[in-house]
């Protein structure tokens, strides 16, 4: 289902498979990549590959946690007596007896020693229960897709509305710079000429304007903005468009973002933009939180 996912979230489902209940819970939380950890029942250990594969068709970062869950018992196959192993035990075991001068053991004795006769248990409950886990499985990742679904669509929100004051902010920041450089010009064109007449220099006057010119341009922040406004509306869009894992490039655009607004906060000492581009910052590292939570 498109939409915004975050990393947080949860899913169980439960089922009867004979005389046995069958529990799956999947739980998954943030993280850069996704790791997948599994705990099953030692007789079904075998599962564990299909099982993560489930959840790596389903999910794309975040550190998932699934459980399975058996309470009864679980159907098993019959003894099964390994020839080869006591066929080879009991020559060993002869042999050394001829040495020591001591009866050979017999038969029954060495299949007693462990590996000898064994539960198929493993390959038989594994098989059996695959598909009733395998169903378990979907279901719980449907809980927890949902979940995630949920949440980061609370997440959206409020990406959208920090953004949305982001450009309103950084409209106001282009409507005020071209006021403030002619001002800051103005400044030290003034502060320029007075310390040439208190200093009896003559200054040519083309000179002059190109310098003052050049240092107010020190102070222009308007392609800063720009770059500000572009990297917003590619969030907006990219809020708006989210089919798929977009974390990433959301972590991506708010650490462009940030760097905006470093920049604006560096190069200009006007007290009205200053504040404004405070509030910038403020809400760029709100922004930076949130996207840590989206998958």
């Amino acid at each position: 289902m498109p939409g915004l996912r975050s990393m947080t979230g949860f899913g169980t489902a439960h089922a009867s498979h004979g005389a046995a209940q069958l529990e799956v819970e999947v739980r998954s939380v943030n993280g850069r990549h996704l790791k997948v950890v599994t705990r099953v029942p030692e007789a079904l250990g075998g599962l564990v590959p299909q099982l993560e594969e489930l959840v790596r068709a389903r999910l794309a970062r975040g550190a998932v946690h699934l459980t399975v869950r058996v309470a009864g018992a679980l159907e098993a196959g019959g003894p099964q007596l390994d020839v080869a192993l006591l066929k080879r035990l009991h020559g060993v075991l002869a042999a050394a007896a001829r040495e020591l001068g001591v009866d050979p053991p017999r038969v029954g004795e060495v299949a007693l020693l462990p590996g000898v006769v064994r539960e198929d248990v493993a390959h038989d409950a594994a098989a059996d229960l695959w598909p009733a886990l395998e169903r378990l499985a979907g279901e719980a990742l449907d809980g927890l897709d949902a979940m995630r679904l949920r949440e980061g669509q609370g997440i959206a929100d409020d990406l959208r509305r920090t953004a949305g004051r982001i450009r309103d902010v950084g409209r106001e920041v282009e409507a005020l710079v071209p006021d403030v450089v002619r001002e800051q010009g103005q400044r030290l064109r003034a502060r320029i000429e007075q310390l040439c007449k208190e200093s009896q220099l003559t200054l040519d006057p083309g000179v002059l304007a190109r310098e003052t010119a050049l240092l107010a341009d020190r102070g222009d922040i308007c392609e800063e903005a720009q770059r500000l406004r572009s990297h917003v509306e590619q969030l907006l869009g990219a809020l708006d468009q989210a089919e798929g894992p977009v974390g990433r490039k959301l972590e991506f655009l708010a650490q462009e973002l940030l760097r905006e607004a470093n920049t604006m906060a560096s190069k200009t000492h006007d007290t009205a933009l200053v504040q404004r581009i405070l509030a910038v910052k403020l809400d760029v590292e709100r922004i930076r939180e949130q996207v840590a939570n989206v998958e």
